[in-house]
């Protein structure tokens, strides 16, 4: 599911018989709209940044590929992945901050797809970004800089597992913390 931070949409994906994806605005918990249904799986949608376009998994033709489409009108409709090659449904495609490259996982491989166009979406090239990855593709970093993939500790190399520590802690709101101790007559 995806819940932008500076949205009031979310999207997830259900189905008994096949998956789904729904939209749901938090506003109105009974304002559930189903967004790409067909005979066919539809998963993991994500929201460009200019909330312009959709990207998503369709097993449409029988192998799960990642597609976009426009947003909200879901016409458009662009091939992304190589028709050769599934897209990783477990991982979810992630957009570059300024939504002109789509991150995607094959696999053990993650790879960069690079998107022009304006009115509608053309692929302009692809590369590799990584290649051996165990695990799944889950996020980027806000810098468009460094992905985040969720990987079974049992997979991870010695060197990392050397460096994982035994604990998290996981401070929230911790500026307001911060600002109250640094207060005059707060003590810590």
């Amino acid at each position: 599911s995806q819940w932008p931070s500076d949205s009031v949409l979310l999207f997830y994906t259900t189905g008994s018989h096949g998956q789904d994806v729904y939209r749901l605005n938090p506003n109105q918990p009974d304002d559930t709209v189903a967004v790409l249904r067909a005979d066919w799986n539809e998963r993991v949608a994500r929201l460009s940044p200019d909330r312009r376009w959709i990207a998503y998994g369709s097993s449409e033709g029988g192998r799960l590929r990642l597609y976009v489409r426009s947003w909200p009108a879901l016409e458009k409709k662009t091939l992304v992945s190589p028709a050769d090659s599934a897209f990783a449904g477990n991982s979810f495609p992630l957009w570059s901050p300024d939504g002109r490259t789509l991150y995607y996982q094959q696999g053990t491989v993650i790879k960069a797809a690079r998107l022009e166009g304006s009115d509608s979406l053309r692929v302009a090239g692809q590369r590799i970004v990584d290649r051996g990855i165990t695990g799944i593709l889950e996020d980027l970093h806000p810098d468009g800089q460094r992905l985040l993939v969720l990987a079974e500790l049992s997979n991870a190399p010695d060197s990392v597992r050397a460096r994982i520590p035994d604990r998290f802690i996981v401070v929230t709101n911790w500026l307001s913390v911060l600002r109250k101790r640094l207060q005059p007559g707060e003590r810590q």
